[in-house]
């Protein structure tokens, strides 16, 4: 568990029983949020995940006949990042905290360089969010499917291709986002960047809103039994490649390590990381079941999507796994291998996983040396 207090030199947390000073209140929430991370992955791998790749992420050696290693590479601006070698990775943006902390931030900084390129030679840019109606009866992989069906088919027809002419639509970068209410059961939604040969005025915004308004709620009505509203269908302008890394930051890549902050009352709109963290703070079995039945329904599903007409702007062509098995650019220092007996007894299941990190990546390797002789020594009692 991580505890902070003050001392006249700064900000300092507490792993266990071993601390150091953070130079920043942004290292300090990077370090509490890695804490969370992976104790939350443990917990999920104990019992609630049954994905075979994201119950061995991290948790299982890639290598049978290789120690466990905590690597640290010292990137070019002098910064220190501390990751395990010889383990495995699953590269789930769905199920794993881990990995798709990861995958995100390399998503959002693709997109955000991108975006602010196309902005900066003189062209527009949109945001925008499309829905369907949902209640608590309606299950998420039903929800997705109808979802998914009015998608496809309005892209497909005439109108839609006449909206992006008569709009100057170049492209669009779509990504998926589920979440559930208390009230309104899933809520799965698209949001989107969509990209303009020209700026767009508030006028020519509207008129574009309304079209694709119309256009969404014709496919919705005419081939699911879901409707829409306005409200929740709108579309906003993007000036900037900084308004960009905002919109960013609160949508496509938001964070997922604030559930553990939440106190009280749960959340009215939940993430399945939160609903996750919720069922081992309580117990809920109903929690429990809304994991399984979004572990079910989330297979297969794409996180983000580029329309093939931008295929010029990418600049990271990855996939999810090759994201996180990807080799940290920098000058190598020297590596810390756990013990064997550190490793069978308490890594596959332990929640000292971030703190280590952390330890490594701000102090030395003497000191991760005696956190883990600390927790050997905790595991004998």
């Amino acid at each position: 568990m991580c505890k902070t207090t003050a001392t006249a030199s700064g900000p300092l947390v507490t792993y266990g029983k071993f601390s150091h000073t953070l130079p920043t209140d942004r290292r300090k929430r990077q370090d509490e949020n890695r804490v969370y991370r992976h104790a939350l992955l443990s917990k999920m791998q104990s019992g609630l995940l049954e994905n075979r790749g994201a119950r061995a992420c991290i948790r299982c050696r890639k290598n049978q006949a290789n120690p466990v290693t905590i690597e640290r590479v010292r990137r070019p601006d002098g910064t220190i990042v501390a990751f395990y070698g010889n383990v495995q990775k699953c590269g789930s943006v769905w199920l794993c905290p881990v990995c798709s902390n990861k995958i995100r931030g390399v998503r959002a900084k693709e997109m955000t360089a991108a975006l602010s390129r196309h902005i900066d030679s003189g062209r527009g840019a949109l945001a925008s969010i499309l829905t369907v109606s949902h209640h608590r009866g309606n299950t998420l992989a039903g929800t997705l499917t109808d979802f998914k069906s009015a998608w496809g088919r309005m892209t497909r027809h005439r109108y839609f291709k006449a909206w992006r002419e008569r709009h100057g639509v170049i492209g669009y970068i779509k990504s998926l986002e589920v979440t559930h209410g208390q009230n309104g059961g899933w809520h799965p939604h698209f949001h989107f960047i969509w990209l303009t040969k020209e700026p767009i005025d508030k006028y020519a915004r509207h008129a574009m809103e309304t079209d694709l308004f119309a256009i969404w709620s014709k496919y919705v009505t005419n081939h699911t039994d879901r409707s829409v509203t306005r409200q929740a269908n709108g579309i906003e302008q993007i000036k900037s490649g900084q308004a960009i890394g905002r919109y960013l930051a609160k949508t496509i890549a938001y964070e997922l390590t604030h559930g553990h902050m939440k106190k009280g009352k749960k959340a009215a709109q939940r993430t399945p990381f939160q609903i996750a963290d919720d069922y081992f703070q309580t117990g809920d079995a109903a929690d429990e079941a809304l994991w399984r039945e979004y572990e079910q329904a989330i297979k297969g599903e794409h996180f983000i999507t580029w329309s093939p007409s931008l295929r010029d702007l990418r600049t990271d062509a990855r996939t999810d796994l090759e994201i996180v098995e990807g080799e940290v650019k920098g000058e190598r220092l020297e590596p810390f291998h756990l013990p064997e007996v550190y490793r069978a007894n308490g890594h596959q299941t332990s929640l000292h996983r971030g703190g280590l990190l952390n330890t490594a990546q701000n102090d030395t390797l003497d000191a991760v040396r005696i956190q883990v002789e600390e927790i050997i020594s905790r595991q004998d009692e």
